[in-house]
């Protein structure tokens, strides 16, 4: 409240109600690439390796885009946003990740990424996963 009060004693009422860009770095992982690096968390290991390790991700994502390094803790704050664990084995998994699979989730991410068109509205469905056992007609 403090603030806001501030922002409109020094600017005006559209300043105290809009907000401030904030400090901070962008994000590293754009959406195309977020979603490559869960396909690849929930994709078997490399050989040698009995489970993904958050280095591992990083370094195995580092060789699939054009980054110069990706840190642990940048692969941990993606996973945890999707709440994956790719360290346990009761975690829903992808089969299997091949080229067919990241061209249909290129597809995806490419039309949510298009920009608005009012004279093509785009309509998205999510529905939940309940299932009602409850109900008896």
């Amino acid at each position: 409240v403090g603030r806001t009060r501030r922002r409109f004693v020094e600017g005006n009422l559209e300043r105290a109600l809009s907000e401030e860009p904030r400090p901070g770095a962008e994000r590293k992982l754009t959406g195309k690439e977020e979603a490559l690096l869960v396909a690849t968390a929930c994709a078997k290991p490399p050989a040698g390796c009995k489970r993904w390790t958050l280095t591992l991700l990083a370094d195995t994502m580092v060789k699939l885009t054009d980054h110069n390094s990706l840190s642990g803790e940048t692969v941990r704050r993606r996973l945890a946003e999707n709440d994956l664990k790719p360290w346990r084995r009761d975690m829903w998994c992808i089969p299997h990740v091949d080229g067919e699979y990241v061209a249909r989730m290129e597809d995806v991410l490419d039309l949510y990424a298009e920009t608005q068109n009012p004279a093509r509205p785009l309509v998205c469905f999510d529905e939940t996963p309940i299932q009602l056992i409850g109900e008896v007609r």
